[in-house]
């Protein structure tokens, strides 16, 4: 069975200021920093090569995201911004599943990283004939 723990208490998680003049764009950005610093904390005091790697999971309207921090024992720290979804099954995966997710994810990546490469290389061509 695998362990999930929130983020650490090191990290402190932003908080939306109602009636303060905050915009959401500002908030995401604050809600981005504070991710990569909980993967950047993973990377460091993790163990192995899959630490700091993100894993989702489809729940209602959204998704329950976790950072690998081990696979050996499986350790994960949830990711609590947005609606802070959580998986049901989490402490089931074994770090096979997790490895499959991780790979999984990088190969949807990569796909579209290329895609969207060839869309602004198609746009650079077509700009340049024009």
């Amino acid at each position: 069975m695998g362990k999930v723990y929130t983020a650490p208490k090191s990290i402190k998680k932003p908080e939306f200021e109602h009636g303060r003049g905050q915009d959401w764009k500002e908030f995401d950005k604050l809600e981005a920093a504070y991710e990569k610093q909980i993967v950047e904390w993973a990377k460091k005091h993790g163990k192995g090569p899959e630490a700091g790697e993100e894993v989702n999971f489809p729940v209602a309207d959204g998704s329950a995201r976790y950072i690998v921090l081990s696979l050996k024992p499986v350790q994960l720290i949830h990711v609590d911004t947005g609606d802070a979804w959580h998986f049901q099954y989490v402490t089931r995966l074994t770090a096979v599943d997790l490895r499959k997710q991780i790979a999984s994810a990088k190969s949807l990546r990569e796909l579209f990283h290329k895609k969207e490469k060839e869309a602004c290389l198609d746009k650079i061509i077509t700009q340049a004939d024009a």
